[in-house]
């Protein structure tokens, strides 16, 4: 039976081609080998012929008591520079990171490109908006000057 007292624990799998994946897990689950990453580039690397989930190589490094001991041991384990190794498939540094809200660097230059260019959208459409309202303005003056001209001239 499991000891409940380390529930946690940093883990790290690897396949024979150098390629690794390191996190922080649910001990029971990366030991029975139900557990070996939730990484989006290692679940799209186990999805390749030869990178099949069976051929990677999970290994407990560490177990805690608690999920937040588990998180700080997973920030000394995936730094910041191990994202630089072409073989590692993690996308951003281990550790608590603000989880829910904070997202790794390439996802926030994605969303930075989105916001960009819906901030460019909504500008255009603003002065697209405001070209027309000019433009009907100029309309209604027009008439009204007419209405007035013609007024002058019958009287």
């Amino acid at each position: 039976m499991l000891n409940m007292c380390m529930k946690y624990c940093t883990y790290k799998s690897t396949h024979p081609t150098g390629f690794w994946y390191a996190g922080k897990g649910i001990t029971a689950k990366v030991e029975s080998g139900e557990y070996k990453g939730s990484g989006i580039k290692f679940k799209v690397t186990c999805t390749h012929p030869g990178f099949e989930f069976d051929t990677w190589t999970t290994v407990v490094l560490d177990k805690f008591a608690t999920e937040l001991e588990a998180f700080a041991a997973e920030e000394l384990l995936v730094p910041l520079e191990a994202l630089i190794d072409p073989y590692c498939l993690n996308i951003q540094k281990g550790g608590l990171k603000g989880r829910g809200c904070g997202h790794s660097l390439i996802f926030r230059m994605i969303n930075a490109k989105k916001r960009r260019e819906a901030k460019a959208i909504k500008a255009a459409r603003k002065k697209e908006r405001e070209a027309t309202a000019k433009e009907r303005q100029r309309a209604r003056n027009k008439k009204w000057a007419d209405k007035i001209k013609a007024l002058k001239e019958s009287k």
